[in-house]
């Protein structure tokens, strides 16, 4: 009986360190590609928009931001931490912003956007930016994210800086409950 004990032990601790390694990927790949916007910015001279609030997931409430603010925030809940924030919807936004105006930044926010508004806020996202647009998603191996995958509502596949394009999959609540695609 002592045996199964250890092995539960063991099992546990390995589900720690993948749940640790896994964020603290997740961490470093919002920072870098906010540093990657942030420096197309400087370059455009355009003001950053960062689309997420920088510390509204689970992780960053106890572990801090992965990101800055950027010129202006914007999220649906609001930026409270944020100089200069935008309280709305992505898709209730976009369309009042000129054309090429900003460099966008987003996080793990398209994966949400409303079925009839996906192709809708990617067309607006590119009008805005005028390409020059990042994009951090879900990346499908990402463990910790399997159980929050009936609550998104698309698999980005592809999407800026590594594609010029955003590709996708949209996810009914039995093909998210099973996307288990971990490689």
């Amino acid at each position: 009986m002592k045996s199964c004990w250890w092995i539960l032990l063991v099992i546990v601790a390995l589900f720690i360190c993948i749940v640790i390694s896994v964020n603290y990927h997740r961490i470093c790949r919002r920072q870098t590609y906010y540093d990657l916007a942030q420096l197309r910015a400087q370059e455009t001279k355009k003001p950053l928009l960062v689309v997420g609030d920088p510390v509204g997931g689970v992780a960053t409430k106890y572990l801090g931001a992965a990101y800055g603010c950027g010129d202006v925030c914007l999220d649906m809940a609001g930026c409270p931490t944020c100089p200069t924030s935008i309280t709305k919807k992505l898709e209730d936004w976009l369309p009042t912003a000129p054309s090429n105006s900003y460099v966008i930044y987003i996080s793990l926010v398209l994966e949400y956007v409303d079925d009839d508004k996906i192709d809708f806020v990617l067309r607006e996202l590119q009008r805005v930016s005028g390409g020059d647009l990042i994009i951090v998603h879900i990346p499908s191996w990402d463990l910790v994210t399997l159980h929050g995958l009936s609550y998104t509502k698309r698999k980005i596949i592809k999407a800026p800086p590594h594609s010029t394009t955003v590709t996708y999959e949209n996810l009914t609540p039995l093909t998210a409950y099973l996307n288990i695609n971990l490689f």
